[in-house]
């Protein structure tokens, strides 16, 4: 009865050192993401999809918040609200600093938005925009030509829109 309590008690006390390196070399991020102080519940790792496009979301708080975004089709109101609300309740969960989230946004698939789904991404601007800090549009086509205008207009110093995306990795890596 004795030797059982011995190794219970010995299970139950912290890993060593060089089990815990172990253990972070074979899980990766997954084990930054056990041991966080963050909650795990403010990762996502999620699709929204309807017939005429999608948006998978990518939020990790391992080391420090990142994000991305992949926009595919048509954004309807279906795909933009969920996704915000979502994204917006994980980097609220994650109490991200001000300008500690990086993105990158890949629009090479997208074609168009709603105006629903527009205004949906403006409302989790104005709660969460505070959080990010560099954005990169990855787009092609007629998307890059409006994207980089919206992007002058509103006089965003944190977005930058790239038609490449080895270029937008570069600039994101600078920091």
């Amino acid at each position: 009865m004795t030797a059982r309590t011995i190794v219970l008690l010995a299970t139950l006390v912290a890993p060593s050192l060089a089990v815990e390196r172990r253990w972070a070399h074979q899980l990766g991020h997954r084990w930054r993401a056990l041991t966080s102080s963050t909650p795990s519940a403010a990762s996502i790792d999620h699709e929204w999809r309807d017939r005429r496009g999608a948006c998978a979301i990518e939020f990790a708080t391992c080391n420090a918040p990142q994000l991305k975004i992949n926009l595919t089709g048509f954004g309807s109101a279906s795909i933009g609200r969920p996704a915000t609300e979502a994204l917006g309740h994980a980097i609220a969960r994650a109490r991200a600093d001000a300008g500690s989230v990086d993105a990158l946004v890949d629009m090479t698939d997208a074609s168009a938005a709603s105006t629903t789904c527009i205004l949906a991404c403006r409302r989790f601007l104005v709660r969460h925009g505070t959080a990010l800090g560099r954005v990169a549009v990855v787009g092609k086509g007629p998307q890059l030509f409006f994207m980089r205008l919206c992007t002058r207009l509103a006089r965003f110093r944190k977005v930058r829109v790239f038609g490449s995306q080895e270029a937008a990795d570069r600039w994101l890596l600078e920091a």
